[in-house]
């Protein structure tokens, strides 16, 4: 067998780890973990699996893909499947009884006037999915692609994205292979525009089944059909989004006007969040201003530590649904200053709260930090802010424009700016604002110190003037 020892982790990321097999011929299999030198020493087993034969280095079903790509004998869905075709094929097989295979591609196709020229995980042209090339081909020709086998009885959801654009396309189908391919469960014909659509089906499985695309290649080479994110996952469908999802523009919030949809955890916290402008009721902590404008009059949210707040109680603020499935960025400025802060921390929640993706701890300074980091999402999960009270009442944590788009963020997914100037703008309509106001400031003294001057030369010269004249000597008489 193969011992690991010291195999680390993420900072705040949990993520799979390792995947270990072994053959082995023994009655019983007995994990045993054995304590190191002190208390950060704590190791984790899930997800177990023992199967008779060689190992064949097959995962547990998971969201995670996997990078090499095997026989759908080899791999089966028990409870989710999910295949965003960034890496590989994510064991989705090719037919042998059709004309032509299915293509991975990132950017635009070969064609010019048809497929897409982004992906839809990302939507950026380095982002990749899979295709149809219909160039050179014949009116008719198939391209079939299989999903692992379903093995498990029961309902079943396949939820996926397609592109359908271009002057001549063909049409797309999805079928549920037992024995036989049989009729197609769900077809889209022709062109559908030059965007990413949504498909979903509920299906029951009796026996093995696989999943099967099919595109149908039409009269020309302006025809291609891709495909891209396709989920397959126990249990009934739930409401998927119809339009090529973006995030929820709601989630953007920079708190002047309200909430933006926000709203405070009325279950398990103990106290809410506080929408404020200028200094907070406690001194010397929390913010003077807004990070929005700079000033006394912007807007931020706040946790107020004051009494009757008891140490280590919390605040949550949860946002609106993402509303897609994909990689987001979670941007967001916070304020952390006095000598009892607490902590912040983001979660990524859906039915639960899980653990945090990113936390912040004790004083940072009395001046506003950005922090962003990147998640996977799924249509209903949303975005939730902690507060958590530190030991005394000077511990107010405060956050401020709150932004979240789709994909990778920039600087790689986890970035907390320690060394941001204070009341940096956050986007250009701020920046705009600002300097705005700044021109008018300037311009505003300037004429001020105009108007005095003219004020100045006027006295100067309306100052009368003093003639003086020699008196006359006169001569005394004797």
């Amino acid at each position: 067998m193969t011992i690991l020892t010291g195999q680390g982790t993420v900072a705040q990321r949990p993520r799979l780890v390792r995947d270990l097999q072994w053959i082995i011929r023994l009655e019983h299999v007995v994990f045993e973990g054995v304590r190191g030198s002190s208390d950060t020493g704590d190791i984790a087993l899930d997800d177990v699996w023992i199967t008779s034969g060689r190992c064949t280095f097959v995962p547990p079903p998971s969201y995670y893909r996997t990078t090499t790509a095997l026989s759908t004998t080899l791999f089966t869905v028990e409870e989710t499947f999910y295949c965003d075709f960034e890496t590989d094929f994510c064991h989705f097989t090719q037919a042998n009884d059709d004309d032509i295979n299915w293509t991975r591609n990132s950017g635009s196709t070969t064609s010019s006037g048809t497929g897409p020229s982004v992906d839809h995980t990302f939507g950026t042209s380095v982002g990749c999915y899979v295709y149809m090339e219909v160039s050179g081909g014949i009116p008719g020709y198939h391209a079939r692609l299989h999903s692992p086998s379903l093995v498990t009885q029961g309902t079943y959801c396949v939820q996926f994205y397609y592109h359908m654009y271009g002057a001549t396309v063909g049409s797309l189908h999805v079928y549920f292979e037992t024995s036989s391919l049989g009729s197609a469960s769900w077809s889209a014909y022709g062109s559908q525009g030059d965007r990413w659509h949504s498909g979903q089906i509920e299906f029951d499985v009796s026996s093995t089944t696989q999943v099967v695309f099919e595109g149908v290649r039409g009269s020309s080479d302006t025809g291609d059909i891709a495909l891209d994110d396709v989920w397959i996952t126990s249990g009934s469908c739930f409401a998927f989004v119809t339009a090529p999802p973006e995030v929820n523009c709601t989630l953007d919030c920079d708190f002047e006007i309200d909430f933006c949809g926000y709203t405070q955890e009325n279950r398990t916290d103990n106290f809410d969040w506080n929408r404020h402008n200028g200094v907070t009721n406690s001194h010397y902590t929390g913010p003077s201003y807004d990070h929005t404008f700079g000033n006394y009059l912007g807007h931020y949210v706040y946790i107020e530590a004051s009494s009757p707040v008891l140490q280590g109680q919390q605040a949550r603020l949860h946002s609106p649904s993402l509303g897609a499935y994909g990689y987001v960025c979670i941007e967001f400025y916070y304020h952390m200053y006095g000598d009892s802060i607490g902590s912040l921390h983001v979660y990524a929640s859906t039915s639960s709260l899980g653990s945090p993706i990113w936390s912040m701890y004790g004083q940072q300074g009395e001046e506003w930090k950005r922090a962003q980091v990147e998640e996977f999402g799924h249509p209903t999960t949303k975005v939730v802010f902690e507060g958590v009270r530190g030991t005394n009442y000077d511990g107010d944590i405060a956050i401020d424009d709150i932004r979240v788009t789709s994909g990778n963020c920039l600087n790689g997914g986890f970035f907390d700016d320690t060394t941001e100037d204070v009341g940096l703008k956050f986007d250009e309509e701020s920046s705009s604002s600002n300097l705005l106001n700044t021109l008018f400031a300037v311009s505003l003294v300037i004429l001020i110190t105009l108007v005095i001057v003219e004020l100045l030369i006027c006295q100067i010269f309306r100052r009368p003037r003093f003639i003086f004249k020699e008196k006359p000597y006169e001569l005394s008489s004797v």
